[in-house]
């Protein structure tokens, strides 16, 4: 697994094993760290390798080593010891996309909820056909804890994808609604929007999770995330 952009300060890879549903299981149910994996990063001239961080369970190197930049095709290459080898490749996408309106108007509200509608106004970058929108919601609600212990904070993230791949679009538009929900009363709320301009390699793999079976309904069909 890695996720490569601009805005990064670091370059990190992360080499699991597989788990399978049926014959050998491994211990414990969960995917194995490989630590010995030659990890190797490519733009088609330069090519870096990408050592294990003890430390942190991944390989990194810091993006000063490999830039990362827009309308680049970069290639990544793993082997381990035994011969199992997995490569893949993507182009970083150009330029970033705006929010050119965003309107929250509040539906309801009291002391423990309130909701309120989203909607925004996204422009389209021409020659670029994927977007996502990612939206984080915080509650602070009342302190009832020891003096001295900080409030409850708790938040939520959720993301939206779109693309006009099939039908140009001069803009996005998207509405949906944010709830707030608390036992207690709340003392604070805000929501973070943000908005990513992504390949179509990343929108197809997070289309995939977002649908994946057992997400949203325990009785859908099986997903192939894409890959």
């Amino acid at each position: 697994t890695c996720f490569i952009t601009p805005d990064d300060s670091v370059i990190t890879a992360v080499v699991k094993t597989s788990v399978p549903k049926f014959g050998t299981q491994v211990a414990g149910g969960d995917p194995s760290d490989i630590t010995n994996a030659l990890v190797k990063l490519s733009d088609g001239n330069t090519t870096v390798t990408l050592p294990f961080n003890d430390e942190l369970g991944s390989y990194r190197i810091n993006a000063t080593q490999m830039p990362v930049l827009g309308g680049k095709t970069y290639y990544l290459e793993v082997s381990t010891p035994d011969g199992k080898k997995v490569s893949a490749s993507t182009t970083v996408p150009e330029g970033k996309f705006s929010v050119e309106s965003a309107s929250f108007p509040m539906i309801r509200q009291d002391s423990t909820s309130f909701e309120h509608d989203i909607r925004i106004v996204v422009p389209d970058i021409e020659g670029q056909n994927y977007f996502g929108l990612f939206f984080t919601n915080t509650v602070i609600t009342k302190w009832r804890n020891l003096p001295g212990q900080p409030p409850p904070v708790n938040s939520n993230t959720w993301s939206h994808f779109d693309t006009d791949e099939k039908t140009a679009k001069t803009k996005f538009y998207h509405t949906t609604i944010n709830s707030y929900f608390s036992s207690d009363t709340i003392r604070a709320a805000w929501l973070d929007v943000s908005v990513m301009n992504c390949s179509r390699d990343f929108y197809l793999y997070s289309k995939g999770i977002s649908s994946g079976a057992g997400v949203n309904n325990p009785f859908s069909d099986p997903v192939m995330v894409y890959t």
